[in-house]
């Protein structure tokens, strides 16, 4: 048997090896074709393939064997003569399978470790089917899966998304944060909880003992605990929510004390407490608690698109974030499994789930599944079905949250209940541009290319993004100008825009109008079967489906309808129902409707029941020749309905008319003055700017501002509409002012004009500039108007004017213009010495004159008429004493403290006479007002600044007429004690103001000859407030385009401080900070800038700023002559410590005055500005003279409460203004030649960019050659390392200078400034000599003084120790200890001074003690912090 089985395989040996070689024998015979290395290659494939098949049968064959056949069998027996061979299964047989797998998994690895080495390219097919294999089954979610999914999502969105017309949604930042750990709240919160700590700190400072140490203590308790929590801020939403509460119960707590306490640290602390906490209500702080949102809104408000900028957002900041929209689901599956058929995720939910927690988890951000519409596509009875049990899904996972979105209106249904049910889940209701709708206008405007409406007030619909966006993108295809409308009318022109549209995209008729014949056929069928709420979708359908029989696809014309948002549909109880898409102009078709079908019997439930009075109040007139209180029962709602729509009637019924007359007749003024304030530029005068002034003009002062003025200074009511009246006379452009009749543009600024009389100051300054922007445009109307106001008995009116028309002339650059103005003024005014007596309302209308006179106009006049004094007024011989104040105008508080009327009376009289004291009154402690302003303004005036606040006093009541009866409601609740930036003021306080600028004017006059050289400020530059001739421009219209940019520079490296520190060399190139090429390769030089690449500290933990580099560049000029010992002394005596001269910022000089005006001329031109001697440190060389090319316009925004910031804008010098022959540009912050280029631009007002003043380098060389000057920088650059709370410990400066050269070149020398060896043992030695030398001068002057050889007073000799000033005041760890102040005990004082700083050097703590001198004065605790 055996030598059979040798034999066997004997023979198959030998076939195996033969038969392949006598196939090639044969082959090569008969196929001469072929060599023989090509069929031994041949061969050995075969042999290699044939190798591989038989170690995969074989390996196939063990595996089999050893996994399926071996362990079943029980008896295995193999026998011969020679041997026996068995095996035998035994009852327990797990070790045989342990031994079974083992082989198993060896011959495996055998298996495959021969096919990686041999065959690799099998392997990596193997790889590759595993992963699609793995991929398919199995999900792993990557940042690179993440986008494309965004990606997918946005496009999805279509057209309810667009990066490119995005208006900035102001809570973005907030929602942002709100979605990830509340650790960024802190970022957000920044700036009040660095106020309310530096406030916190200056009032826990305060060691007062007095009657109101009780309060400090249990205040400064309340504020400990609020110090406690913001140290506790990071990524626990609780801790905010904590921080919140002890705010209220500090605020309450402060409330409390109000009546016995006042003082300025009080009211400080209280007003950031005020503020920290109103930063902290936000919801969105709350919302982060919450892992399921709901996102509601009416239709069109911009959910989608609100959903879709958060979700590009998040993607750029490397958030993870699923996007999925409503329609795309559908009543068939659980939405976890659409979702996971729609991302093309094959795992189970589960899995799915926690694949994508696991992923936040890793990143430690949470991942946000949104859903955009659920209304849409399966509708309410799907998600009403399944909506609950995805939350539950979701809520188990820690890192996810979910966003939902769904359209709610006033229809009830379930998506409403869920709404309103403000429990479980975070709701937060969009409301599109509602309350910003001007704002957005602008912007949306401006991004289709459009010029703003010729009309300045929109309707409620241009807050519905939807419309906005489609109405624009109408207009943008025709280019129709957008004319003075009612609101009928538009939505007539929006759907025939529509229709054409459609009507080329379907190829139907245009003149079929089947847009508008729709949106009629819907409003029939709800007036004649359904209702506004039941118009099923079939019914629809086939309404629609018979309206477009003529177009391509009638049955689908209601999709169509729908997709342009003219229709939409509501999901209610299972049944689909269709309504208008924006209910507003649903109301018009149907009151169109109404009145076609004559149904008046139905006017009063539509009125009532659909709330369309405002529809049926315009329709109905225009129909009928009536007005709708005319013809519906109930008449107070029919007036109301009336009243209301009169924002869009441009004119009344002959009843209506008659309404408006007997509403002025009875003097029932504020239902009248709300119809004017709609729309003040109709042409109807029952109602309009006419109107206005036939009815204020005849009133007094007093009268008109306790009708008018109380009723425009708030911000609601018509307040708001005047405001956005002048909004839009602020923004309007050139185009679009050139647009207005005439008529409509007097009336629009006679209402503005009026609007000057308020005391809301941001009203009152924006309406400034509004007239500066209008009548700089329509020059034709500053004439009449000034001739119809500039006689107003009010001087708030009369000042502004002449402010407006000066903004006006010298924007509009106009000589013709500026010329008749100019001589009008002289004629009527100084010519008749008619100069009114406001120290303002003179600068205007001088500054007029002397504008004129710069662009060489032709005037007539006699410069002495000019000149002081303009009036014969002088102080008067008697003013009342303060005690006489008192007993004439004071209220005696005994006598009115239990009537809370009289208490109001009490209170406004008191506003005004305590507000009024001066530092030394006799009145008792100064207020504000009279010591910060008045008697600021006042004290170059050599007269007794007590004297002059008891004649205002005076003027306010007795000239001026104020009565506290009249104003007490309104002054007692607008009072602020930040002086700066009160919005709204009190009646008191305007009359305040009128009275010092009438004084100041007075005692100009009577003391001509007062030049103020000595002080440094004149007292017309105090008063002066806003800017007329600095454009006010919208942040978000505003199209910049920068010319410089910061070169870059990686601030982190080095690693090392040390060697970061001393590696300036590693530095951009000094061309790169001095020159820049723009976009069409002009090349600029920057003349000015400053330059900082810095870390921001945390608020409140330990992260301060590590690292500060700050460059400096400015340039100069001077004769090319005297160019290398600049060099030689720049970088011989260094800048260190900017010792190098700079320009000082130039303030209360208007931005286009420069160069021009007598105020220019003395505080500028002969101010230190221009060409001076060379000077560095204590070296100064009269023979050279060198001029900055720079001046740096400066206007604070407690000026102007228009705008949120302070303005500072770079100017080029007036050699070089004048040199390169400049006059401005259009815009701020640009300078053009004659050919209009320009030559000369602040980078960050014009260009938007990082500040810097740029010139062209051809118009520079070009005049720098012919002047024969060079221009020079003196560089000087820092390195700051800081610590642990910001302490500073090192800092290094660098520096040199750089020149540019006749061919345009930048030659430069640069080196670092740092103490040598021998200076820094010099420094030490004289630190140990003043540390003996200060006991040993105590000592020695003690000894003189005790034994008499030393006869000097006290203060004398603390002069003799080096404090000139007086007394010195004592710091110990930056807090003053008063106990040493104007202390006598010389034997303490001088110990405590021969003290230096003491630092133990086994702790963190420091014992800091500070010796600086006693000012001549104190004024509060300000100064003392």
């Amino acid at each position: 048997m055996l030598v059979l089985l040798l034999l066997v395989l004997f023979v198959s040996v030998i076939l195996f090896i033969a038969i392949p070689f006598a196939i090639v024998g044969y082959a090569s015979k008969h196929q001469l074709t072929l060599d023989y290395k090509k069929w031994l290659r041949i061969v050995w494939a075969f042999l290699k393939k044939r190798s591989d098949t038989k170690v995969f049968l074989a390996f196939m064959s063990i595996e089999a064997g050893l996994a399926g056949i071996l362990p079943q069998v029980y008896l295995l027996r193999f026998e011969t003569q020679y041997f026996n061979l068995w095996f035998e299964k035994g009852g327990n047989a797990d070790w045989i399978s342990f031994v079974i797998a083992v082989i198993i998994a060896y011959f495996y690895y055998l298996y495959l470790r021969r096919n990686s080495v041999y065959t690799p390219e099998r392997w990596d097919e193997v790889v590759d089917a595993s992963r699609i294999i793995n991929e398919e089954f199995r999900f792993e979610p990557t940042p690179k899966w993440f986008k494309q999914q965004n990606d997918k999502a946005i496009t999805e969105l279509g057209t309810r998304y667009s990066k490119e017309r995005n208006f900035p949604f102001d809570k973005m930042q907030w929602l942002l944060a709100s979605l990830k750990d509340s650790e960024g709240f802190k970022c957000l919160l920044r700036e009040e909880l660095s106020a309310f700590a530096e406030e916190a700190q200056s009032y826990t400072l305060i060691n007062r003992k007095d009657d109101n140490q009780d309060i400090k203590e249990v205040v400064g308790s309340k504020v400990d605990d609020v110090i406690a929590c913001v140290k506790e801020l990071g990524a626990d939403v609780t801790v905010y929510q904590n921080l919140r509460d002890r705010l209220d119960e500090l605020k309450r707590t402060m409330y409390d004390f109000v009546g016995r306490e006042n003082g300025y640290a009080f009211r400080s602390l209280r007003t950031q407490a005020e503020k920290l906490y109103a930063a902290l209500s936000t919801p969105w702080i709350d919302m982060n608690s919450k892992k399921v949102w709901l996102m509601v809104g009416e239709a069109g408000t911009g959910k989608s698109h609100l959903l879709g900028d958060v979700v590009t957002k998040r993607k750029e900041q490397g958030e993870p974030t699923i996007l999925l929209l409503g329609e795309q689901f559908t009543s068939v599956n659980d939405p976890l499994m659409q979702i996971k058929a729609k991302l093309d995720v094959n795992v189970r939910k589960e899995n799915f789930l926690q694949q994508l927690n696991d992923y936040g988890c890793g990143l430690q951000k949470p991942i946000v599944i949104i859903i955009d519409g659920l209304n849409e596509g399966a509708g309410e009875l799907f998600w009403k079905v399944h909506l609950v049990g995805l939350i539950s899904d979701i809520a188990n996972y820690e890192y996810l949250r979910l966003i939902v979105s769904f359209r709610i209106s006033g229809r009830h249904n379930w998506f409403y209940d869920l709404a309103t049910n403000q429990g479980q889940y975070a709701v937060y209701r969009h409301r599109g541009f509602e309350g910003r709708e001007h704002e957005a206008c602008n912007y949306i405007f401006g991004s289709f290319g459009l010029e703003l409406p010729s009309w300045p007030v929109y309707g409620k619909e241009f807050a519905n993004p939807l419309f906005l966006v489609k109405y624009c993108k109408n207009h943008e295809g025709n280019k129709e100008k957008l004319e003075l409308e009612d609101f009928w009318t538009t939505i007539n022109k929006y759907c025939r825009d529509i229709n054409h549209e459609l009507a080329l995209a379907n190829h139907f008729d245009d003149s079929l109008d089947v847009v508008t014949n729709s949106m009629k056929s819907i409003a029939k069928l709800m007036v004649d079967r359904t209702g506004r709420w039941h118009l099923t979708y079939s019914d629809a359908i086939a309404e629609l489906a018979r309206v477009a029989e003529y177009t391509n696809n009638p049955k689908g014309f209601l999709g169509v309808m729908i997709d342009e948002g003219l229709l939409r549909t509501d999901s209610f109880e299972g049944e689909t129902y269709v309504n208008y898409g924006f209910d507003r102009i649903g109301d018009y078709f149907i009151a169109d409707c109404l009145c076609t079908l004559e149904r008046m019997d139905e006017l009063d439930n539509y009125t009532y029941s659909y709330d369309m009075g405002e529809a049926l109040a315009v329709i109905v007139p225009q129909r009928m020749d009536k007005e709708l209180f005319e013809v519906i029962k109930d008449k107070r709602r029919g007036l109301r309905s009336f009243l209301n729509s009169s924002e869009w009637r441009n004119s009344f019924t002959a009843q209506g008319k008659k309404v408006l007359t007997a509403l002025r007749e009875k003097e029932d003024w504020m239902e009248l003055l709300e119809v004017i304030a709609k729309r003040p530029f109709r042409n109807d005068n029952t109602a309009n700017s006419d109107t206005l002034y036939e009815m204020l003009w005849p009133l007094s002062m007093k009268e008109r501002d306790a009708i008018w003025t109380v009723a425009i200074s708030e911000e609601w009511g018509i307040g708001r509409q005047f405001k956005d009246l002048a909004d839009w006379g602020v923004q309007a452009s050139e185009s679009t002012l050139l647009r207005l009749d005439e008529n409509c543009a007097r009336l629009c600024t006679e209402a503005i004009v009026w609007i000057l009389t308020s005391t809301w100051r941001q009203l009152r300054d924006v309406a400034t500039h509004a007239l500066v922007n209008i009548l700089s445009v329509r020059h034709e109307l500053i004439l009449p108007i000034v001739e119809k106001y500039y006689k107003a008995n009010d001087p708030y009116i009369v000042e502004r004017l002449w402010a407006a028309v000066m903004g006006a002339i010298v924007c509009s650059q106009d000589i013709d213009l500026a010329e008749n103005i100019a001589q009008w003024i002289y004629q009527r005014c100084f010519e008749k010495r008619n100069v009114p007596l406001n120290i303002l309302s003179r600068d205007y209308m001088k500054g007029i004159i002397r504008y004129a006179q710069s662009l060489n106009a032709g005037l007539d006049l006699d410069e002495k008429l000019l000149s002081l004094p303009l009036s014969d007024e002088c102080v008067p011989e008697y003013i009342m004493s303060g005690d006489e104040i008192n007993a004439r105008y004071s209220v005696d508080w005994d006598r009115v403290k239990d009537s809370e009327d009289e208490r109001d009376l009490y209170i406004a009289n008191d506003r005004i006479l305590d507000s009024m004291k001066t530092e030394h009154s006799t009145r008792g402690m100064y207020g504000d007002f009279g010591r910060y302003i008045f008697e600021a303004y006042i004290s170059g005036f050599p007269v007794n600044p007590e004297e002059m606040s008891n004649w205002a006093i005076q003027m306010i009541y007795e000239e001026f007429g104020y009565e506290a009866k009249l104003f007490a409601k309104f002054d007692v609740h607008h009072e602020n004690y930040n002086r700066s930036r009160n919005s709204i003021e009190r009646i008191g306080k305007k009359y305040q103001w009128i009275a010092m600028y009438r004084i100041m004017a007075i005692l100009n006059d009577a003391y001509p000859d007062l030049t103020f050289e000595d002080r440094w400020s004149t007292p017309l530059l105090c008063a002066r407030n806003i800017d007329p001739t600095y454009r006010i421009v919208d942040p978000l219209l505003q199209k910049g385009v920068s010319r410089y940019k910061v070169p870059y520079y990686d601030i982190s490296h080095p690693q090392s401080d040390v060697k970061w520190m001393k590696a300036w060399k590693e530095m951009p190139e000094i061309k790169k900070y001095i020159l820049t090429v723009d976009d069409d390769g002009v090349e600029w030089v920057n003349l000015f800038s400053y330059n900082s690449i810095k870390r921001l500290p945390d608020v409140v933990g330990d992260n301060h700023t590590q690292r500060l580099l700050w460059t400096f560049i400015q340039a100069f000029v001077v004769k090319k002559e005297h160019l290398a010992t600049i060099c030689n002394s720049i970088h011989k005596y260094s800048l260190e410590g900017r010792r190098f001269r700079e320009n000082r910022e130039v303030d209360s000089i208007y931005a286009r005055e420069f160069f021009w005006s007598d105020e220019y001329i003395s505080s500028v031109r002969n101010g230190h500005y221009g060409f001076e001697p060379f000077e560095l440190g204590d070296r100064e060389r009269e023979d050279i003279k060198i001029a900055p090319a720079y001046l740096i316009y400066s206007h604070s925004s407690s000026e102007d409460a228009s705008k949120e910031s302070s303005e500072e804008m770079l100017l080029p010098n007036e050699w070089l203004y004048k040199g390169l022959s400049l006059h401005y540009a259009k815009q701020n912050g640009a300078w053009v030649d004659k050919d209009g280029r320009i030559v000369i631009l602040d980078n960050k007002v014009f260009g938007m960019g990082h500040p810097a003043l740029l010139v062209r380098k051809d118009a520079l060389l070009d005049y720098l050659n012919s002047a024969g000057l060079v221009m020079f920088w003196p560089v000087l650059t820092e390195r700051q390392i800081y610590i642990k709370h910001g302490n500073f410990a090192h800092h290094e400066q660098n520096g040199g200078w750089a020149y540019l050269n006749d061919r345009g070149v930048i030659q430069h020398k640069f080196r670092r400034y740092v103490l040598s060896r021998s200076q820094k043992i010099i420094n030490v030695v004289r630190s140990k000599w003043m540390k003996m030398w200060i006991p040993l001068k105590y000592k020695t002057i003690r000894v003189l003084y005790e034994h008499g050889l030393l006869k000097v007073s006290r203060e004398r000799m603390w002069q003799l120790l080096g404090y000139d000033t007086g007394l010195p005041r004592v710091y110990i760890n930056g807090v003053l200890d008063q106990r040493y102040e104007n202390n006598r005990d010389f034997d303490r004082l001088l110990e405590i001074c021969s003290q230096w700083d003491e630092e133990d050097g086994d702790s963190d703590e420091c014992i800091h003690i500070n010796i600086v001198s006693q000012p001549e004065k104190q004024d509060d605790e300000t100064e003392d912090k």
